[in-house]
């Protein structure tokens, strides 16, 4: 019996030590122990448009020219992504074209000459989902009438939406499961959001956030949260449930960052906000991964600047950030760039840091990456 509670003894023991050595691992232990995730992005170089699809699995990618596809421009005006469906959108003798893409399957569609140019309107931006295409205007031409244009793709039909007259300004649309989102500053400087059902083809509500920045984006939960500027770097937290509009949560925060009206390009998980930081100017580098956690009130922007040097060291060439990605699945952040030593400026690749600031890995590629799939914090 006294052998046997000894033996319990040391058991208990052994697993209490493991996990005291376990609590104390270092961030660049747990870097080791992590893996480049599975990703694609979009890039360019002077002539052609690339897709490049990495396996977490074979750890190998697949290179695909888009442009050898389908003939699309590197040029190309805007890229939308839902779901899985990536539209490229073009314009050319008084034109707009839309090339829909299906990133998993490679399916094309091409949606030639959708909009001609008229005196009519003036276009402000183009939007999608995967049966619709979303054309914002001024109206007359010489006015700011704000209006969205609504395109049936099976059957060309059309619909015009009035949204405001004499609008200050417009902002990016955000597209959401069958609601279009309109941001746009009215005539006597309040800061407003329409939200358009493209179903029914009708307005359900216009948000009234009175002279206060609004910044929205959709969070992985698919609600609504909006950022709405205070005096000095305070800010007002709301999230509104998406099928009601109802609020769910409001808070206030501060953080030493001022997000630009309308859509917000980041990601929520976790009680935690990750976007990108851009950087005081002039600097060597334009932004900077960086995490904002509303628990614990706490802003932390990742060192780029000893990153990005030790990575120029081990590879012998001077880099340029230009787009960023988050994987939520995995925590960690895509950063693409281009290779400043490349004089054709056609190389690049992508650079994997977790939320610590530890480097995972990196993929050189033969373009510049600009865009990341489905986790896009995008420039």
């Amino acid at each position: 019996m006294k052998s046997s509670i000894g033996l319990i003894f040391w058991i208990i023991l052994g697993w209490f030590l493991y996990g005291c050595s376990n609590t104390d691992e270092t961030n660049e232990e747990l870097a080791e122990r992590q893996e480049i995730p599975a990703f694609t992005t979009i890039g360019e170089d002077l002539s052609s448009v690339y897709q490049y699809n990495y396996s977490s699995t074979s750890e190998e990618g697949t290179l695909i020219n888009i442009t050898s596809e389908t003939g699309l421009s590197s040029q190309y005006l805007t890229l939308r992504e839902v779901g899985d469906v990536l539209t490229f959108y073009t314009f050319s003798s008084g034109s707009f074209t839309a090339l829909q893409r299906n990133a998993r399957t490679g399916e094309n569609q091409l949606l030639e000459d959708f909009y001609t140019v008229s005196e009519e309107q003036s276009i402000l931006w183009g939007a999608n989902s995967e049966n619709q295409l979303f054309v914002g205007y001024y109206s007359p031409r010489q006015t700011n009438n704000l209006g969205v244009r609504i395109i049936d793709i099976a059957t060309g039909t059309e619909q015009d939406i009035s949204i405001a007259a004499g609008v200050q300004s417009t902002f990016q649309p955000l597209y959401f499961k069958e609601k279009l989102l309109v941001s746009f500053l009215d005539g006597v400087g309040n800061y407003k959001t329409a939200v358009l059902n493209t179903k029914d083809m009708l307005v359900l509500e216009i948000l009234d956030f009175g002279q206060e920045a609004a910044s929205i984006l959709i969070k992985n939960d698919g609600d609504i949260a909006i950022f709405k500027k205070q005096n000095g770097n305070g800010y007002t937290y709301t999230e509104l449930d998406f099928e009601s509009l109802a609020v769910t949560d409001e808070r206030s925060f501060s953080i030493e960052q001022s997000f630009a009206p309308g859509v917000l390009e980041a990601n929520i998980a976790d009680d935690q906000l990750y976007y990108l930081n851009f950087l005081a100017q002039p600097s060597p580098v334009l932004f900077a991964p960086a995490v904002y956690n509303f628990g614990t009130s706490s802003n932390t922007t990742i060192d780029i600047f000893s990153i990005l040097s030790d990575f120029e060291q081990e590879i012998g060439e001077q880099i340029d950030l230009v787009s960023q990605g988050y994987n939520s699945s995995s925590n960690l952040f895509l950063l693409g760039y281009r290779n400043v030593n490349d004089n054709s400026q056609s190389s690049g690749g992508v650079l994997v840091v977790d939320a610590n600031g530890s480097r995972i890995g990196f993929i050189r590629l033969p373009f510049i990456p600009t865009y990341f799939e489905n986790d896009c914090i995008c420039l």
